[in-house]
């Protein structure tokens, strides 16, 4: 009976995304149309930059992270030192926050945190099978 009810919610929640979209592409909410006919351009996104800060951090401190709210004193001297793709322009400007939870997760609280973030989760899962 569970599984049944579960997989009624999926199909429902599936058909609800299907049809947000279609009415975003119809009506032309957000520019789908342009975000899907463009290619990725590592150049104009601005947050590459910012995600590879956090990867460094976490690669620096991988066990216990660079402590907590600590990315926005990290962000410039890592920029500066870390290797960008090419013809891609960094903000130099203070960062606060690297604008992924998973990735600022695992740069300022490491893998121990990063645990005690994912725990909570999967339990929920469980209890939900």
């Amino acid at each position: 009976m569970f599984h049944k009810r579960a997989w009624k919610t999926i199909v429902v929640f599936a058909c609800m995304v299907i049809i947000l979209f279609s009415a975003a592409l119809y009506f032309d909410l957000g520019n789908v149309q342009q975000r899907l006919n463009t290619p990725m351009n590592v150049t104009s996104e601005t947050r590459i930059g910012i995600y590879l800060v956090a990867l460094e951090m976490f690669k620096e401190s991988p066990l216990l992270g660079k402590g907590l709210h600590t990315f926005g004193e990290f962000y410039l001297p890592y920029i500066e030192k870390i290797q960008l793709p090419h013809g891609y322009t960094p903000e130099i400007a203070v960062i606060p926050w690297a604008h992924n939870l998973y990735l600022e997760i695992l740069a300022e609280r490491g893998l121990i945190g990063f645990a005690g973030f994912i725990a909570p989760i999967i339990a929920m899962g469980a209890e939900w099978r």
